[in-house]
């Protein structure tokens, strides 16, 4: 599976829309991804430590299944960097024009990088 990063931002919006313990597995877009793939997000998300989440693996041959609980600290800073679609957009495009892989913090760097320069503040 390859790491989809605008779904990573969707799930967190998602989270972040919700209401407080009441998270349930559904999401608006789940009919636009296998459920396994939303999962296995899910899970890196959680490792990241964006969110808090139990990933749930039957010992059946059933497709593993999550519960999610809240955003994190770093899941809301993450996510407000992340949050206009014009700075995600233009930081996905400035990592890709320089050949990078797209990693978490390289991401979060570049977000915050501009955020600074949309608010005139030095990088």
């Amino acid at each position: 599976m390859i790491r989809d990063m605008d779904l990573c931002r969707r799930i967190l919006l998602a989270v972040e829309s919700s209401p407080a313990n009441t998270w349930t597995q559904e999401f608006p877009f789940d009919n636009e991804y296998e459920h396994v793939v939303v999962t296995e997000h899910v899970a890196l998300l959680k490792d990241a430590r964006l969110i808090d989440a139990e990933i749930i693996r039957y010992v059946s041959s059933d497709p593993p299944d999550f519960v999610i609980k809240s955003l994190t600290w770093a899941g809301h800073d993450f996510l407000d960097a992340a949050r206009d679609e014009g700075r995600w957009a233009r930081a996905k495009q400035r990592l890709a024009d320089a050949g990078v892989g797209i990693t978490l913090e390289l991401l979060k760097e570049t977000l915050e990088a501009l955020a600074r320069g949309d608010l005139g503040l030095s990088a």
